[in-house]
């Protein structure tokens, strides 16, 4: 039976409507067929390009349905008052397990995507088969505050220097303003990509915990990546050298706050020189059991000659019986502080005390770690002409210097090739250098605290040494190592 002429031309007027209104962007059944999409793709786009996002999701509808609003604001609750209560407790092994997921969440969205074309675009694939370009796997990604390190596994005739000579085309294939690339192991690179520089500000102080101090890991500031820069000072010697103004006062302070909680149960002692007439150290006077603040050069080189001789003492009572001395109250901890080492070592004009000085410093430098005798020693002039004794130094950082050979001078050969550009350091920056890790060639850039004049005397009132260097009607009074003392102007 066929159709009836006046059906088929209402459906034919019909279906034109519809076409017309298809046509037509603003009509009512085009913008119910667009609503009606996005209803239905929404869904089936979260779950393509957010799938934990569209899992979140259908579990919280899924919770609310099983135990109401109520539960579903406690289930909400608990794991974020679980998260602060961590990072209160222990916030090392918080920021440690949220790095490992900010690095897995951005090694998803940003590296893994892109990293295929910018190998390529960077000169740092090789060809596969059948014409195929192969690039770099990506091992994993750590996201630091201020940086991300990416660590890449090396192709086969790869070596570290490649990808440090493409670091600026990485920097701004990725869009960040920094990359650094550091070999961790045989085969992998590590390529630190700088999100942001948390060194631009002064660094605050850090709290102090009474309960236990690290010799071996003091906090004394931060990293360019944002993270804590710890200083091994038991059983190493540290240099550091800056000109007038790059704020060795804040790393010497950072160093000497870190050691403070120690001091005053003797387990540590603070032996220092001053050759400045006790401008930097004589403030915090109280935290030294030794002093020698005076142009006065004799007393100087005295209290460092003790400090051999002690080296001297404790090498032998140890010698046969264990490799490193582990201090105690009864035999502590000393760090001999010189605030100008080149004033003691070349400046002076008397040849006997200078001769006398660089013979018991390089006898405490050479012999002095395992016997639990450290030297932390600032220098402008870094020369080797001025700092004889600069290579028993293991630590050396560069604050701000004055050309790109001083450089090189305190960090090594090749230092300012991988980017210790100390003599950059802007004058907004005191307290920011250089410093090299052991096993890692690449330098570190870091901050150490800010600490102020008022901060190192409430520092000496709350943690005074156990006998500290007493203070006379002005006078500094330095005693020897047998109890005899004498009043130095």
């Amino acid at each position: 039976m066929s159709p009836r002429p006046e059906l088929t031309s209402k459906t034919i007027k019909i279906f034109a409507a519809f076409v017309q209104n298809l046509r037509d962007r603003d009509s009512l059944v085009r913008r119910l067929l667009r609503g009606l999409g996005w209803v239905t793709a929404t869904p089936l786009m979260l779950l393509h390009r957010l799938p934990a996002v569209f899992a979140a999701g259908c579990l919280l509808l899924l919770a609310y349905s099983v135990v109401g609003a109520g539960g579903l604001v406690l289930l909400l609750v608990l794991p974020t008052v679980g998260w602060v209560v961590w990072r209160l407790a222990h916030p090392e092994s918080a920021e440690r397990v949220a790095a490992q997921v900010r690095g897995r969440w951005r090694y998803r969205r940003i590296y893994r995507k892109h990293w295929p074309a910018v190998a390529a675009g960077c000169g740092l694939t090789v060809a596969g088969s059948f014409g195929r370009q192969v690039a770099p796997e990506l091992i994993g990604v750590t996201a630091h505050p201020a940086a991300d390190a990416v660590r890449v596994r090396l192709l086969a005739g790869q070596s570290p220097a490649d990808y440090a000579d493409r670091a600026d085309a990485l920097a701004h294939a990725f869009g960040v303003t920094q990359v650094r690339v550091r070999s961790d192991e045989p085969g992998t690179v590590t390529l630190s990509f700088s999100t942001g520089d948390p060194l631009t500000d002064p660094i605050p102080q850090m709290r102090l915990d009474a309960r236990a101090v690290d010799f071996e890991a003091l906090p004394v500031g931060f990293t360019e990546d944002g993270d804590l820069y710890r200083l091994r000072l038991l059983y190493r010697h540290v240099l550091t050298a800056g000109m007038t103004d790059s704020g060795k006062g804040s790393a010497l302070w950072s160093t000497v706050r870190a050691l403070a909680p120690a001091i005053p149960s003797g387990v540590v002692q603070l032996w220092g020189v001053d050759p400045k007439g006790g401008m930097e150290l004589a403030i915090g006077h109280a935290l030294f059991s030794r002093l020698a603040a005076d142009d006065e050069p004799g007393d100087m080189v005295r209290l460092v000659a003790d400090a051999a001789d002690l080296v001297r003492e404790r090498s032998k009572r140890l010698r046969g019986h264990t490799r490193k001395h582990t201090p105690t109250t009864d035999e502590p901890f000393v760090v001999l502080v010189i605030d100008e080492l080149a004033y003691l070592t070349d400046y002076q004009d008397d040849t006997k005390l200078k001769h006398q000085v660089n013979k018991a410093l390089k006898i405490v430098l050479s012999q002095g770690r395992a016997a639990a005798v450290s030297v932390l020693a600032f220098v402008q002039d870094p020369r080797k002409s001025v700092v004889d004794a600069r290579g028993l130094f293991p630590t050396k950082i560069a604050l701000r210097l004055d050309t790109a050979s001083e450089v090189e001078m305190v960090l090594g050969k090749d230092a300012w090739e991988r980017g210790a550009h100390a003599e950059a350091i802007p004058d907004s920056q005191p307290g920011t250098g250089y410093v090299l890790v052991k096993g890692d060639p690449t330098p570190v850039r870091l901050r150490f605290t800010w600490v102020t004049d008022d901060d190192i005397r409430a520092m000496a009132q709350q943690f005074p040494a156990a006998q500290p260097a007493p203070r006379r009607h002005g006078f500094t009074v330095v005693t020897d190592k047998d109890g005899e003392s004498g009043a130095v102007a």
